[in-house]
């Protein structure tokens, strides 16, 4: 199973050293998202970790952005983002109505672009709103199955021997958790 990166040291290795660089090894996904979707952003993340069993950077686990949050410190907020995306191979941006007012989206978009990680973007289930500038510069995942064959692509080769069983059952799951997130 994947882990939050964004969590505390202590808390996210759990078990043999050898147990934590296997999930060193692993991608990991930057999850950018407006407050707003914060529960898409964790179902997605949960998806991503524990049925992709990659790592994830989400921030809601992040103890020190959220007591820059917290305490209003555009500084320790930024560097906390910034921090997350260098830890990171690559950035899922969630978009929705909410994201086009967002402040810290396309400042991490343009974070991750400078730092040369890959983009993408995941559009939320029923959004018909025009994609901001910024986002047109990003492949999109827009159905479940555009997420899985995007996940497919980034698994380590290692990892790779069950990817077509994940992808079967996720596919064909009419009750998948993430059917209410993201369009068929």
């Amino acid at each position: 199973m994947g882990i939050n990166r964004a969590e505390n040291f202590s808390k996210k290795i759990a078990g043999t050293l050898g147990e934590a660089l296997a999930n060193l090894l692993s991608p990991c996904i930057f999850i950018s998202y407006m407050h707003k979707d914060k529960n898409f952003a964790i179902k997605i993340g949960d998806y991503i970790k524990n049925y992709w069993d990659m790592d994830i950077y989400l921030d809601v686990s992040d103890e020190k952005l959220q007591f820059a949050v917290e305490k209003k410190d555009p500084k320790a907020i930024t560097q906390s983002i910034e921090d997350g995306i260098n830890r990171s191979d690559y950035v899922l941006c969630i978009f929705s109505e909410e994201t086009k007012g967002s402040w810290w989206v396309p400042y991490e978009i343009g974070y991750a672009k400078k730092s040369e990680k890959e983009l993408f973007a995941l559009k939320l289930k029923n959004i018909d709103s025009n994609i901001p500038d910024y986002l047109k510069i990003v492949p999109w995942v827009y159905t479940l199955e555009t997420l899985d064959e995007f996940l497919k692509s980034i698994l380590p080769k290692d990892k790779r021997r069950k990817d077509a069983t994940v992808i079967l059952e996720s596919i064909k799951n009419k009750n998948h958790f993430l059917k209410d997130v993201l369009d068929e």
